[in-house]
């Protein structure tokens, strides 16, 4: 209907108020229009409106509202409701990318091969004991540190399973991110359309990327995030809806404690697959996998090898960083300007670029292995033992490493809690034993097929329920530096008990504790006393012998090293042994502290090519640290 007119009124008006009167009138109907053209979006016009009955309800979408997934500006209106559902496209598969071309992983490809694959591919049994056999599963949880393979499993599984089967298998990629809305119910909407169209467009795969982000557990701080709650319940009965054979789930995250416990019951997630850092023997299969394109200047069986013991820790990742590092050095030494603005080198050069060993060792120098500790998520996995200290701590580390493996063979089934301390009398030994000798144990049973993990005060509830799960699978080490400080501080927290609790619960499980500590099984509190009851596996830390120091010290005072080509073999000898007396009953780390003085002092005087410095020779020098290094002890040391 028509605007209502104004009532005229008798006014004065003077010339000037008439102008202002007239202009005024002049801009009311271009007001009028303004409001006309930015009116709320969805209402109509003054003369089409409609009675409040003929209005839709509030929340539902307007007649005049963009059509969905074209909103204002172009921009997509995902999360009205009313809005069709969301448009969820399966990933497109790499075809080359099947398990065969998968290397580190052998035990995981071969449970994935015998509960998803061969179901699927060996036709159907006719007895019961034959379909319980092939059974194909409904859910599995891939977890472990980053970089280790699972999402490029679950790929090259479709891969596979598409090449086997003959036809197309259907992979959904989602993240939690993906599924989430600021509406609610949208979330759960789109969880049951995603798990809709995997049943329609079967045989099919769900990967779950970042599960915890997803379904994290409910815990009573949390309950008042609905929305969370509310997806988590969603997912639960969508699992219990996916039939065997038909749709697979796949899980992934670096937390498996941060799960809820519901998802991981028998008939969700039937399986939890571990992934660790490779071993040597994984190493060198994803090496000759990613160099396999190579030709001519693929490295040989020996460098390859070489590459594989050195790089203890790396994952699948890490290694595929160390070959372009490679690359990139080789690039440099034989084409030093490429790349460069006024460069005109041409690409084709490339071709025949030679990767030489020099070249790996530096790139092996310049790269370091991922920090696998992600959370509540601490794997463990080792160091490989410096050349240089080897002889001063290989005896030790063997004595060490045989007492862990008394305990972790495959067939190996113990009704106690199973542990080795090792323990020295002062905080600085302990040191060694947490940051060198442990690291060097783990890194010398590098092919073991079980995982290892490392307690601390920052991450203790994940990582000891990590453990506890692995342990009921296969072999585990748990390591736990300091375990009678770790015990104190858990007391001033009144989390002992809840600790001591869950060690309990590994009694019969495969599970060796790898313990240090500031004295003996005998004096540790009573409730840890139980963790080592075989006292034949407490190891007090022993000193280091005159063999072990000699070996230790010889290549700085070898008549045959290029530092000492101008000295007689009588003089070095006399300061090797000088040396090796001094350091009797020394602690590890002061002995490696006096060889890196020992060595600079070799590089700083020598390395140039001469044989005097700018403070004397390299022997004045070599008695100066000497001298220091008696003097801390309470001794002193002269020229030999």
């Amino acid at each position: 209907m028509a605007p209502r007119p104004r009532k005229a009124t008798k006014r004065a008006y003077s010339s000037s108020s008439r102008s202002q009167s007239r202009s005024s009138k002049a801009r009311r109907p271009v007001a009028v229009a303004k409001r006309t053209v930015n009116r709320r979006p969805g209402t109509a016009p003054a003369a089409s409106r409609r009675t409040r009955a003929e209005l839709p309800r509030r929340g539902h979408v307007l007649d005049a509202m963009p059509p969905p997934h074209g909103g204002i500006g172009g921009l997509p209106s995902f999360g009205f409701p009313g809005d069709n559902p969301p448009d969820i496209q399966p990933e497109r598969i790499d075809l080359t990318m099947t398990l065969d071309k998968v290397g580190g992983l052998e035990e995981q490809v071969k449970y994935l091969n015998r509960r998803i694959l061969t179901p699927l591919t060996a036709g159907s049994p006719k007895t019961e004991m034959g379909k319980a056999a092939l059974k194909p599963v409904k859910g599995v949880i891939f977890y472990g540190p980053p970089g280790t393979g699972k999402t490029m499993l679950a790929k090259s599984l479709a891969s596979t399973l598409t090449t086997r089967l003959g036809k197309r298998v259907t992979f959904f990629m989602r993240k939690g991110t993906d599924v989430y809305s600021k509406y609610v119910g949208e979330s759960e909407r789109n969880l049951r359309t995603l798990f809709q169209k995997a049943h329609s467009m079967s045989p099919s795969i769900i990967f779950l990327d970042e599960i915890d982000g997803l379904c994290p557990v409910r815990r009573e701080g949390l309950d008042n995030l609905h929305h969370t709650v509310s997806v988590t319940v969603s997912l639960l009965g969508l699992m219990d809806t996916v039939k065997p054979g038909e749709v697979f789930v796949i899980g992934a995250t670096n937390r498996l404690s941060s799960l809820d416990p519901a998802m991981l019951r028998p008939g969700r997630f039937d399986h939890h697959l571990y992934f660790s850092a490779p071993n040597e023997a994984g190493r060198l299969s994803i090496l000759n996998i990613k160099l396999a394109d190579w030709g001519g200047s693929k490295p040989n069986a020996e460098i390859l090898q070489e590459l594989a013991r050195s790089a203890v820790g790396y994952t699948g990742a890490d290694l595929v960083k160390l070959i372009d590092r490679a690359v990139d050095i080789a690039v440099e030494r034989q084409f030093p300007n490429f790349g460069s603005l006024n460069d005109k080198t041409p690409a084709s050069c490339l071709d025949n670029l030679q990767v030489t060993r020099e070249d790996w060792r530096q790139a092996l120098a310049t790269t370091h292995k991922s920090n696998p500790n992600v959370f509540d998520n601490s794997s463990f996995t080792g160091e490989v033992m410096n050349e240089s200290v080897r002889p001063l701590i290989e005896g030790i580390v063997q004595e060490i490493r045989s007492k862990v493996q008394d305990y972790t063979t495959e067939v190996d089934v113990c009704l106690g809690n199973k542990g080795v301390l090792v323990w020295a009398p002062t905080d600085s030994a302990l040191l060694d034993i947490d940051n060198l000798l442990f690291p060097a144990v783990i890194g010398m049973m590098d092919n073991r097929k079980f995982p290892a993990f490392h307690l601390s005060l920052f991450s203790e509830k994940g990582v000891l329920a990590q453990a506890l799960a692995s342990a009921s699978e296969k072999p585990t080490i748990l390591v736990i530096p300091r375990i009678d400080y770790f015990c104190m501080i858990l007391r001033t927290k009144n989390m002992e008990k809840f600790f001591l609790e869950k060690f309990e619960q590994a009694r019969g499980k495969n599970l060796t504790i790898l313990a240090s500590a500031v004295c003996g099984v005998s004096n540790l509190p009573e409730g840890l006393q139980r963790l080592f009851q075989d006292k034949e596996m407490s190891y007090k830390l022993r000193s280091v012998t005159t063999e072990e120091r000699t070996a230790f010290f010889s290549p700085l005072f070898s008549g045959s090293s290029k530092y000492h080509g101008k000295y007689s073999t009588k003089q070095l000898t006399e300061f090797l042994k000088t040396t090796v007396d001094i350091t009797a009953n020394d602690e590890i780390g002061k002995l490696t502290t006096l060889h890196g003085q020992l060595t600079n002092a070799c590089t700083r005087y020598f390395e140039r090519g001469t044989g005097r410095g700018e403070h004397g020779e390299l022997m004045d020098k070599f008695a100066d640290i000497l001298n220091t290094y008696a003097q801390s002890n309470g001794g002193a040391c002269g020229h030999p």
